[in-house]
């Protein structure tokens, strides 16, 4: 009785989705990362109240923002504040879903790093389409990457002196290979907050999806998920 009652409600979410904005699902374009994944179960949770289930597309970074802005995919996952000042079409949703810190990472013995601008002494590996990442380095010697994994592997190889990339896919590849010599350079480059971007042909969403996500951050909903995915975060982190 119950699974029939959950289908019921259900096909009558999915209605009204489709009678209030006229579709059930959308797509949003996604980086592979713990961040984003985290961020992702945020959302599903928020649209499946809204009757709405989202597909979520792995993208490279560069790719998914072209495709989103383009209205070839229905929007984005999580990214930056202030994308949609150079992607027109892309509507920021006002909630932030997640945190992270981006940080440098090094093969031991790590070089010396003081302040930002030292590191125009060093070549820098940063994944393609990560706007933080390229703001930071601009005008110094870059080497780009598809993938967090990529990334991991030209610094192992020594093809660059130092990565930057957010603290939980660190934390996430060093657990997974406890023996590696890479290391984590204090304190991070910058914290930043992450929000949900839609195309702009889906700006009567806009209101709705801002109030849910309201209603899970106050009711610390968005938190719950977020630890329940990337686990307790040791103290003064924030990604």
């Amino acid at each position: 009785m119950y699974t029939i009652f959950q289908l019921l409600l259900g096909t009558l979410l999915s209605v009204s989705a489709l009678c209030a904005w006229g579709l059930d699902r959308i797509v949003l374009g996604s980086t592979a990362s713990p961040i984003a994944n985290a961020s992702s179960k945020v959302l599903k949770e928020a649209y499946s109240r809204l009757g709405i289930q989202i597909q979520i597309k792995e993208l490279p970074a560069e790719r998914s923002l072209i495709f989103s802005n383009q209205g070839l995919i229905d929007g984005e996952v999580n990214r930056i504040k202030g994308l949609e000042m150079r992607y027109p079409n892309l509507v920021r949703v006002p909630v932030a879903i997640n945190h992270f810190e981006a940080v440098l990472v090094a093969q031991d013995p790590a070089p010396k790093v003081s302040g930002l601008q030292s590191l125009k002494n060093y070549r820098i590996g940063i994944r393609n389409g990560i706007k933080y990442a390229e703001d930071l380095t601009r005008g110094m010697n870059v080497k780009r990457s598809v993938s967090n994994m990529q990334l991991f592997n030209i610094l192992e190889l020594r093809q660059v002196d130092l990565i930057i990339i957010g603290r939980s896919a660190v934390q996430k590849y060093l657990r997974a290979h406890p023996h590696s010599q890479m290391k984590v350079i204090e304190p991070p480059l910058l914290s930043q907050q992450l929000y949900h971007y839609l195309n702009r042909k889906h700006e009567d969403l806009l209101e709705a999806i801002t109030a849910e996500l309201r209603r899970m951050r106050q009711g610390e909903e968005i938190a719950r998920i977020r630890e329940a995915t990337l686990g307790p975060q040791p103290s003064g982190s924030s990604g």
